[in-house]
């Protein structure tokens, strides 16, 4: 399942337990029905839709327990309803024990906790042997002629496993993508951070009652000054004035002198209320913290599967699991990671033979660590495998065309391994389901960077690879350079920046059309910030401040108006929008509501290296962008509500449909730019949707991703032929996947 805060999860379950409960009581009148021979074909019909829609629903939630028994009677209830098993006294009697199964499951049902599933694949394998056994005598067998002593056995590992899932502990749900459990001591430090704030609170208030006396004592010496004056020019008396100017005077004074020792104290003060805020803000931060351990110790199985199936040994080695990271980036580096790993273990360790005769010991080792480094963490992947052929990738990246055969023969060694991160370049020869495709380094470089980090590459031929991802520890904050480009204003992070100088004339020189830089005896690529962006740049002139930025693209010096100095910032996603503005990772709000842009370093050096025309020419505004609409079609309450909650974090409006006749009522009033269509429903299934769809003049060209919990080859065919243009299967469902696909369309 993917990810979701806890709140609107909790709230989800909810809706699903309810939800499950109507269908239990639905599917148990209808089997007591059916049991007295009282069902027709609507009924059958009926009650084969709803173990489908209770299946549907919990593999979207991820509850496989109700989603493997929900799918055995569903199998069951389809048999029956073409008439290939008779179903009888005794097979009711199966399919309501595993109803009640299903029944306490439900209720157990939550966010991150699942039951033990022995029991539930014993409920799921003894409703099944109805399909069997049915078809073979003409009637369901009682469990005694089904299966003897492993039916019993079966139904004793059930009772267990259902035993422990009743009595497992109610406390806090399992960790998941947006939840926490903090220790106690990090709530205390956050509570005494808000008591010294409170104190220093009370401390400035003083500063209130100070000033009133400065302001009485001014006004007391103005009113002394005037009267003097109005004296003078009734009487004309010197000495009267000269006597009441002396008394303003020195009244006017100790203000002065009081104003002085204000300004001093609070100067402190507020020196001390800049120390407490940020100790605050600090303490905040280590709320979100939590320790790498989960994520490292999560690889564990994946890289012995893997190694199991390559017919490798592999030994997973890990350090610094203690090292915290804000659980945010911990979620989001964990597909990265795992693609390393997985080619690590892939393309990187050798088979036996192969290591034994390089004198290797005969298990591969893959070492993932941590380093904390200031504010930055450094994350590694290595292995001791064949290394990276270096010679390779570059015959592949010229067969791309990626760099010329001239160019290619200048290229160093860390050169050439930066174009590992190039989309298409691959040294696996034979694609397979583990790699070779070419797609997967350059996704993981986007990720990484999109989070204002970098990715690093080592290798040696025969000894091995290291990748090296260095991270901000929190995303709440990012340290960069703020410019000015033309008109606007830009943060670019400072983990990208190696130089910061001043350009003179005769630094720029254009070969073969190109501008580029002499840096440190080489010659790099150089480009105007305020040109690629469109803010109004005005040329390579002298004076104008250069960075020299590094990323896994390679090195680029970028020219901007002024360098406006170096902090930290705090940082604010910039949600669905920053898939349209790939220059741009995150954005940073003033205190005065301005929006400055935090710069994507990679994708500015990548588009300077290769010179091409920009990406973006209009100048950077901040456009009125229509939502787009999605309309959902699914009979199920929970499926609707969890796609919706998905959908609308994510920026876009949402329409509702319950079936294909109500989905065709929403788009005959409401806009929508997708549609996202079950299959199975009542009324208007999605197959006819789609169909009816494709056929419309006016909806021929929605894009239309069926969700489905029907996952056979043939299914899928029938959803493709029917117009879809692509597939998810609920047992595979992924928020991550979702959006993926959504954003292709749209």
């Amino acid at each position: 399942m993917g990810d979701a805060s806890q709140e609107p999860m909790e709230e989800i379950f909810a809706l699903f337990r309810a939800e499950g409960r109507e269908h239990v009581s639905r599917i148990t009148e209808l089997l007591l029905a059916l049991e007295s021979g009282d069902v027709g074909d609507a009924g059958l019909e009926e009650l084969f839709r709803a173990a489908h829609s209770l299946k549907g629903s919990a593999s979207t939630l991820g509850v496989e327990g109700v989603a493997e028994i929900a799918h055995a009677m569903e199998d069951v209830f389809g048999a029956v309803r073409r008439g290939e098993v008779d179903y009888d006294e005794r097979a009711n009697t199966e399919t309501l024990t595993a109803l009640d199964t299903i029944s306490t499951l439900i209720e157990e049902a939550a966010p991150g906790q699942q039951a033990e599933d022995a029991g539930v694949r014993a409920e799921a394998e003894r409703v099944r042997r109805l399909l069997e056994a049915g078809a073979n005598s003409g009637r369901s067998p009682s469990r005694e002629e089904a299966g003897g002593a492993t039916m019993k056995e079966d139904a004793a590992a059930g009772a267990q496993a259902m035993a422990a899932a009743v009595r497992r502990d109610n406390g806090t749900p399992r960790m998941r993508e947006e939840t926490l459990r903090l220790p106690v001591t990090k709530l205390d430090a956050v509570l005494d951070g808000f008591s010294e704030m409170w104190e220093e609170k009370f401390r400035n208030d003083e500063f209130g009652a100070r000033f009133q006396g400065v302001a009485l004592s001014a006004r007391a010496a103005n009113k002394t000054l005037n009267e003097a004056l109005e004296t003078y020019r009734r009487r004309g008396d010197r000495e009267e004035l000269l006597r009441q100017v002396e008394k303003a005077a020195a009244s006017f004074g100790s203000v002065d002198r009081e104003m002085r020792t204000i300004d001093f104290d609070y100067g402190g003060a507020a020196k001390r209320f800049e120390l407490d805020l940020a100790g605050f803000g600090d303490e905040l931060g280590r709320l979100r913290m939590a320790p790498l351990r989960e994520l490292f110790r999560s690889f564990r199985r994946p890289v012995r599967d893997l190694a199991v199936r390559l017919g490798k040994k592999v030994r997973l080695d890990i350090i610094g699991e203690d090292n915290e990271l804000d659980k945010a980036i911990i979620e989001l580096i964990k597909d990265p990671l795992n693609h390393i790993l997985r080619n690590a273990v892939d393309h990187g360790i050798e088979d036996e033979e192969t290591r034994r005769a390089a004198g290797k010991p005969a298990a591969g080792r893959v070492l993932i660590s941590s380093a904390r480094v200031g504010s930055r963490l450094l994350v590694e992947v290595e292995d001791d495998g064949r290394g990276i052929d270096l010679e390779k990738v570059k015959d592949v990246a010229l067969k791309a065309g990626l760099v010329r055969a001239e160019a290619a023969e200048g290229l160093g060694p860390e050169e050439i391994a930066r174009l590992v991160f190039e989309p298409g370049v691959t040294t696996k020869t034979k694609v397979s389901e583990f790699g070779g495709r070419g797609v997967g380094l350059d996704v993981v470089v986007a990720n990484v960077a999109a989070l204002g980090g970098t990715v690093d590459l080592w290798t040696v031929s025969g000894v091995g690879s290291r990748f090296t991802i260095q991270l901000p520890v929190t995303i709440a904050t990012a340290r960069g350079m703020l410019v000015e480009a033309g008109n606007a204003r830009f943060i670019v992070p400072s983990s990208a920046i190696r130089r910061v100088d001043v350009a003179s004339g005769g630094d720029f020189e254009t070969v073969e059309g190109k501008r580029v830089m002499q840096y440190d005896g080489r010659t790099i690529a150089a480009g105007e910030l305020a040109t690629i962006l469109g803010t109004g740049g005005g040329g390579f002139e002298a004076g104008s401040a250069v960075l020299i930025l590094s990323s896994p693209s390679g090195e680029a010096a970028l020219v901007v108006s002024g360098v406006m100095g170096e902090g930290e910032f705090l940082t604010k996603d910039l949600g669905p929008v920053g898939a349209q503005t790939p220059y741009f990772g995150a954005a940073h709000v003033t205190g005065k509501g301005e929006v400055i842009l935090i710069v994507n370093a990679d994708v500015l050096v990548r588009e300077v290296i290769r010179g091409e025309a920009p990406l973006r020419t209009a100048p950077v505004t901040t456009p009125e962008v229509r939502k787009r609409t999605i309309l959902v079609v699914d009979d199920s309450l929970t499926t609707r509500a969890l796609e919706k909650n998905i959908l609308e974090a994510a920026g876009y409006d949402v329409a509702l449909a319950s079936d294909g006749r109500e989905a065709l009522e929403v788009l005959a009033e409401v806009a929508c730019d997708l549609a996202i269509v079950d299959l199975q429903m009542p009324r208007m299934d999605g197959y006819e949707l789609t169909r009816r769809l494709r056929a419309s003049a006016e909806h021929r060209d929605l894009p239309v991703i069926v969700v489905t919990s029907l996952e056979t080859d043939k299914d899928m065919a029938r959803g493709l032929e029917a117009g879809a243009d692509a597939y998810i299967k609920k047992s595979h469902f992924d928020q991550r996947e979702l959006l993926s696909v959504i954003e292709q369309f749209i």
